[in-house]
């Protein structure tokens, strides 16, 4: 993870201990083996993908537009899982 966004995620994380990284910097490898886009900024550390209760997750997707994220992505996975996806562009 890259310093800006490590302490993008610092500040977003604290005071929510139910919310936990779930991706942060990936390998090409990796990127593809769970589908990750082919530019995801996952490769560059620039994404991190947060799970969580869908209320801490709405709420940490809207302190994440507040810190000028480039991507912010609420998504469901599976029956009943979700995850934020959110990226900084530097």
């Amino acid at each position: 993870m890259t310093q800006h966004t490590a302490r993008h995620v610092d500040q977003l994380l604290s005071g929510h201990p139910l919310a936990r990284i779930t991706s942060g910097r990936r390998s090409r490898v990796r990127n593809a083996a769970v589908g990750g886009a082919l530019r995801s900024r996952h490769l560059t550390g620039r994404a991190v993908d947060v799970a969580g209760p869908l209320s801490v997750l709405r709420h940490l997707a809207a302190a994440a537009a507040v810190t000028g994220a480039s991507e912010i992505l609420l998504e469901r996975v599976g029956v009943r899982g979700q995850h934020l996806h959110v990226a900084w562009d530097r």
